[in-house]
C-alpha cells in the first residue's frame, strides 16, 4: 500500500510568493515500489490546484513546475522505495499559479502501476497585498521630472519594490508599476528604507534597499550584493531615510534609548565592504522621532540629523551636522515651550547650501495644532523661524509628513506638509492654514510625500493595495 502525503511549509503565503510543498511517499506494502518522482520533470505526477469556489482544479504536470516544455520528451524520472521505506522531497508551486488572493485546495496524484495514487488535500491561503510599512527613495533629477522607487513591507517579512515616474510633468501625470516581491525575510523586520540621493536617483548601476531585523541592519542592491552590520541592543529605530551620495557610501542613522544617542552606520563604497560604526553622539533628551538628510552635492559629504523629544517643558528639537563622517561636537537643541510633537513625530529636513539645516514639524499645545520651522546655522545656536497656529482639532492627529525638496536649478526648497486627522481626513498646510488635500485616499504608513517637477505627490494605496500618486 502506497501512502502519498502533501504538506505546505506554512498555511499563509504573501502575494507573489511561491508555495513550497513538502512531499512524503510511504511504502507500507511487503514489496518494493518503483514510482514516478513527484519532484521530477516528467508528465507524472500531476498537481491539482483549486481556487475557493471553482468547480474544477487546474492540472499542472510536474514538468511544468520545473520549466520543461511539454514538446520536449523529458526523461521519466523514477524513485525506488523498498518495502516499509519512505521517500521525501519538495516542490515549489510558482506564484503565477496562485496569483489571486484567497484560499486554494492543493492535491496531487500519479500512476502507481494499475492504480492512481492520490495524496491528501490541503488548504493554503494567499494574502492580498496590504503592506504595513512603506518607504520612498528619490534624488535630484536634472530633467526635473520626478522619478524614484517605493518599498513596502507586508506581514513583517515580505519585501516589495516598485518604480514610479512622472510621465507628463505639465499635468502632474504619473505611472507606478505594480510592486514585485523582492525578498522573503527569515525574521520580521522593523524598519525599511530606500536611500535618498543628492544627485540623480539612477546615476549609478545599482540601487539599494535597507531593512532592520532586531540588531542587524541589512542592505541589498539591485545587482544582488548583500551587506549587513550589527547595531547596539538599545537601538529602537532607524532614521528615515537612509542616505547616499553619488559614488559614495550609504549612511544609516540609528536612534537608541537608555542611553539616548544617535549612531552613524557607514557602508563604504566598494563591493563587499562591511558596515561600520562611524560615530555615536549622545542626545540631550530621549527622542520620539528622528530624521536625516544630505546637504547639496556641492558640499561634498555633508549630512544632517534631527530628533524631537517630548519633555516636561515642551518639544525639544535637536539637530547636528556632520561632515566627511567625522564625529560632530554635540547636538544643537531648541525648545518649543508648551508644545509636544504630534503622533509619529515626523520631521521634515533640508540641508542648505551654506551648511545650515532646516527642520519642520507639526506640534500640539493647549491652543491647538501648530506648524514650526527651525533653522540651525553653522557655528551658532539654532532658532525658531516661525510657529504657525492652525487652530484646535476635535481629535488629535494620527500622523503627519513634512517634505522639503529643491529641484535642480532652484534657489529655495519647496515645502509640503500634511497631517492626518480622524474626522477630517488628510489636511495640507497651505498659505498658513489647513486645507483638505486635493484628492483624499488611503495613505501609506508612514505617510509618504515624493517630489515632482512642479508639485509634491502623496502616495496612496488602492483597495487592492496597489500604490498610486496624487498631487497635493
Amino acid at each position: 500500500m502506497i501512502q502519498y502525503e502533501l504538506k505546505a511549509r506554512k498555511a499563509r503565503f504573501a502575494p507573489d510568493e511561491p508555495v513550497q510543498l513538502e512531499l512524503r511517499i510511504a511504502n507500507n506494502g511487503s514489496a518494493a515500489a518503483d514510482l514516478p518522482n513527484p519532484a521530477g520533470r516528467g508528465a507524472d505526477p500531476v498537481y491539482l490546484i483549486t481556487p475557493d469556489g471553482a468547480q474544477k482544479p487546474e492540472r499542472i504536470a510536474a514538468r511544468d513546475l520545473n520549466g520543461v516544455s511539454k514538446f520536449i520528451a523529458a526523461p521519466a524520472e523514477r524513485i525506488h522505495i523498498g518495502a516499509g521505506g519512505e521517500w521525501t522531497g519538495s516542490v515549489r508551486i510558482p506564484a503565477s499559479r496562485v496569483h489571486s488572493p484567497g484560499v486554494y485546495r492543493v492535491a496531487s496524484q500519479f500512476q502507481g502501476g494499475a492504480a492512481v495514487i492520490e495524496s491528501n488535500v490541503i488548504e493554503i491561503a494567499v494574502d492580498r497585498f496590504q503592506p504595513s510599512l512603506a518607504a520612498a527613495g528619490y534624488g535630484i533629477e536634472t530633467s526635473r521630472a520626478g522619478n524614484g522607487q517605493l518599498l513596502f513591507l507586508q506581514g513583517g517579512t515580505a519585501v516589495y519594490k516598485t518604480r514610479y515616474v512622472e510621465t507628463r510633468p505639465s499635468i502632474a501625470e504619473t505611472r507606478v508599476e505594480p510592486p514585485s516581491l523582492l525578498e522573503i525575510l527569515p525574521a520580521e523586520a522593523s524598519d525599511i528604507g530606500l536611500p535618498h540621493r543628492n544627485g540623480p536617483f539612477y546615476d549609478e548601476m545599482a540601487q539599494w534597499v535597507m531593512w532592520r531585523q532586531k540588531h542587524e541592519v541589512h542592505l541589498l542592491s539591485s545587482a544582488g550584493e548583500r551587506r549587513a552590520t550589527t547595531v547596539k541592543a538599545n537601538v529602537t529605530r532607524l532614521a528615515q531615510p537612509p542616505l547616499k551620495t553619488s559614488g559614495g557610501g550609504i549612511h544609516v542613522l540609528a536612534l537608541a534609548n537608555n542611553p539616548a544617542e544617535v549612531t552613524l552606520l557607514l557602508f563604504p563604497p566598494g563591493k563587499g565592504a562591511a558596515g561600520e560604526m562611524a560615530w555615536t553622539l549622545p542626545l540631550d533628551a530621549r527622542a520620539d522621532g528622528i530624521g536625516a538628510t544630505l546637504g547639496p552635492a556641492a558640499n561634498n559629504v555633508e549630512g544632517h540629523v534631527a530628533a524631537v523629544a517630548s519633555t516636561k517643558e515642551g518639544a525639544l528639537v535637536q539637530h547636528v551636522r556632520y561632515k566627511d563622517f567625522r564625529i560632530p561636537d554635540a547636538f544643537n537643541s531648541v525648545l518649543l515651550p508648551g508644545y509636544r510633537p504630534v503622533e509619529g513625530a515626523a520631521l521634515g529636513m533640508h540641508g542648505n547650501g551654506d551648511g545650515s539645516g532646516r527642520v519642520g514639524l507639526f506640534v500640539m499645545s493647549d491652543a491647538g495644532l501648530a506648524f514650526a520651522e527651525l533653522l540651525f546655522p553653522v557655528g551658532s545656536s539654532g532658532r525658531v523661524l516661525s510657529i504657525t497656529l492652525l487652530g484646535k482639532l476635535e481629535r488629535a492627529p494620527t500622523g503627519s509628513a513634512v517634505h522639503y525638496f529643491t529641484p535642480a536649478g532652484a534657489a529655495e526648497p519647496r515645502m509640503a506638509a500634511v497631517v492626518a486627522t480622524p474626522d477630517k481626513g488628510l489636511l495640507r498646510l497651505f498659505a498658513g492654514a489647513l486645507r483638505p488635500v486635493s484628492v483624499q485616499g488611503q495613505a501609506t504608513n508612514p505617510i509618504l510625500l515624493v517630489p515632482g517637477k512642479d508639485v509634491t505627490f502623496i502616495v496612496y494605496l488602492r483597495a487592492n493595495g496597489m500604490p498610486y500618486l496624487e498631487p497635493l
